[in-house]
């Protein structure tokens, strides 16, 4: 079996500050904040890199990430998609012993929301395009993708492979 790493990159070596229970909490429950911060695209780059240290080993708290992403994609136009689309990309290639499961939480949620907004063809045109990217770069998406196969999204997505 592969071995992962049991802190994740973004751990500094030696002693670590340990935060008191009430921030932990805090630091746990804030979901709205990074909404907030992903809709007003506020340094989504450093957004991610700190939800990606939470998310380490941390099924709960990935899941709650990637509904936040999901939650996006559905209501916002595709002009607000960069900072979702980032985050998606951090999060899924997390090199933990969660990767697949993120990926098998995520995927049949994101094909839901494209298939409901189908609709709107330049939103939908900029998630399948994302989707084939995804594909492209990471085997754990690619794989659970094609073993969702929901909605037509697989011929969606190798129709479009020109755009």
């Amino acid at each position: 079996p592969r071995e992962f790493r049991k802190l994740p990159p973004t751990q500094l070596p030696g002693h670590v500050l340990q935060l008191p229970e009430h921030d932990k909490k805090k630091l746990w429950n804030c979901g709205s904040y990074y909404i907030k911060a992903l809709k007003d695209k506020q340094n989504p780059e450093a957004l991610s890199e700190m939800m990606c240290h939470l998310c380490w080993d941390n099924y709960r708290y990935s899941c709650m990430m990637l509904e936040i992403v999901v939650t996006g994609i559905d209501e916002f136009d595709r002009h607000d998609y960069p900072p979702y689309f980032l985050l998606t990309r951090k999060l899924l290639s997390i090199d933990d012993g969660l990767a697949r499961k993120r990926c098998e939480f995520f995927v049949p949620r994101l094909l839901t929301a494209v298939e409901k907004n189908r609709e709107y063809q330049n939103a939908t045109r900029s998630c399948v395009k994302f989707i084939h990217e995804l594909v492209e770069e990471n085997e754990s998406f690619a794989t659970t993708f094609l073993k969702t196969r929901t909605l037509g999204m697989v011929d969606t997505v190798r129709r479009t492979r020109g755009d």
